[in-house]
């Protein structure tokens, strides 16, 4: 029988509550930090607490606190510009989506001496980004999962300037070095006890990709893969073209994550899974309003069982519903909604087969 489960695929968005409580202090309505500690803390523990209840295969804290999600690498990677703030660096967006970020500026060979994500300090907790001794005591036995940028969308979401230039000569170059960055962290996150990796490569659907490139990018996610223990997954978003569906398909990862509102799934229901596990977008920024009674409203249940139905006989090892792309920039009532609209559906599609 399929497995169903779910997972966070990026980075969840900030509670309003929270948000006021940072601008408060940015613009000194308050001078004391402790309300916006106490916020973020309160907004992490109630993320995690929703993720163990909606079947998620392993918990997440949403990324929460990252501006974007490059920005730990932006900020901590040397041979990229800060521009003395990251502040500084110019907003970029990435495509077919309302996603934006601070746009890394390569200016030499890339390189770290510690790891990132250990270095990385989180904006307004004590500590690095993924230190979080304030969750409750059951939770930290549970699986957890993380969100990385992949190296292809890394590679093309930054800009390499006049210097930079003179060590990478093409985006290709800067993905084998930022490919190599990305497998030092894994041991680190497998010494913290992350368990599901997902890279985020939601470039890959923009441009025509060429084969070149595609033949070292299956090469560089086979290394990243290999490199450890840890489940792997690299998701996408949007329309895919059958060249990068093969590379998903033909990649010796975990999991592979497919946009299933753009893609047609009777196509992807004809090839051959490889006994892979897939991460399927279902739920996506869009698709919701307030009724008639104000209540909010997401994707209807039953076109998403119908979809998972359909899903159950692509062969995968497990079916994942996700979202689509992240929904950082939707009010966190509707992505929480979204979230444990998953969480019914998987009860239903488990319930019925």
């Amino acid at each position: 029988m399929t497995r169903f489960s779910s997972i966070l695929t990026g980075i969840h968005p900030l509670s309003e509550p929270l948000i006021r409580k940072i601008f408060d202090f940015k613009y000194g309505r308050t001078s004391s930090p402790d309300n916006v500690k106490k916020a973020f803390k309160d907004d992490i523990i109630n993320l995690t607490k929703l993720l163990t209840q909606t079947s998620c295969l392993a918990i997440s804290t949403g990324n929460l606190g990252w501006w974007d999600i490059f920005r730990p690498f932006s900020e901590e990677l040397g041979g990229l510009s800060t521009d003395k703030s990251v502040k500084n660096l110019p907003v970029a967006r990435i495509p077919l989506t309302n996603t934006f970020y601070r746009q890394p500026i390569v200016t030499g060979r890339i390189f770290s001496e510690n790891s990132i994500l250990q270095n990385a300090k989180h904006p307004f907790l004590d500590g690095n980004i993924l230190q979080m001794p304030f969750l409750p005591s059951e939770l930290k036995n549970n699986a957890w999962s993380i969100c990385l940028p992949g190296p292809f969308s890394f590679s093309r979401a930054a800009a390499i300037n006049e210097d930079g230039d003179k060590v990478y000569k093409s985006i290709d170059d800067l993905m084998i070095d930022f490919s190599e960055i990305l497998i030092s962290e894994l041991k680190f996150l497998s010494s913290r006890g992350y368990s599901h990796i997902v890279f985020n490569e939601s470039f890959i659907a923009w441009e025509s990709i060429g084969k070149d490139t595609i033949s070292l990018l299956n090469d560089l996610w086979s290394q990243i893969s290999s490199s450890t223990s840890l489940n792997i997954a690299f998701h996408t978003y949007n329309q895919l073209s059958s060249d990068i569906l093969h590379l998903l398909l033909n990649s010796n990862a975990w999991a592979i994550g497919v946009d299933c509102l753009r893609n047609n799934i009777q196509e992807l229901l004809s090839y051959d899974i490889n006994g892979k596990s897939l991460i399927a977008g279902v739920v996506d920024a869009q698709s919701y309003f307030r009724d008639a009674q104000g209540e909010l409203v997401v994707e209807k249940s039953d076109e998403l069982i119908k979809l998972g139905s359909e899903l159950a006989e692509s062969q995968a090892k497990e079916i994942i519903l996700a979202p689509t792309s992240r929904l950082e920039f939707v009010p966190r009532a509707v992505a929480d909604l979204k979230v444990q609209q998953l969480g019914k559906v998987i009860v239903k599609l488990l319930k019925d087969r």
